[in-house]
């Protein structure tokens, strides 16, 4: 009985995750590459299953979450493009 349940388990997690990863992909626009010389840094506001969202940085090739909002989209907006005007301003080439 344990193996069944745990077969269903797996094979639930398996769907939700495919689910999510369709439903809560992000626009290509809220995506941002800044580039200086070798070094690359993105930027990006993820949606959430719970209507909500998260900032993404990506430095050195390790993503890390460094913001979170519930609801309100603006906010994680207003953290990405302050993050990327500090990156501009320290050289990076932003698109």
């Amino acid at each position: 009985m344990k193996l069944f349940y745990t077969i269903l388990l797996c094979a639930l997690a398996t769907a939700c995750q495919s689910t999510l990863s369709t439903t809560v992909s992000p626009k290509s626009s809220d995506r941002t590459t800044c580039k200086q010389q070798s070094d690359e840094r993105t930027v990006e506001i993820v949606p959430s299953a719970s209507k909500g969202c998260h900032v993404q940085y990506t430095k050195f090739a390790k993503a890390k979450t460094i913001a979170q909002a519930q609801g309100e989209k603006e906010f994680c907006v207003k953290i990405k493009e302050r993050i990327v005007t500090n990156l501009t301003n320290s050289g990076f080439i932003c698109e």
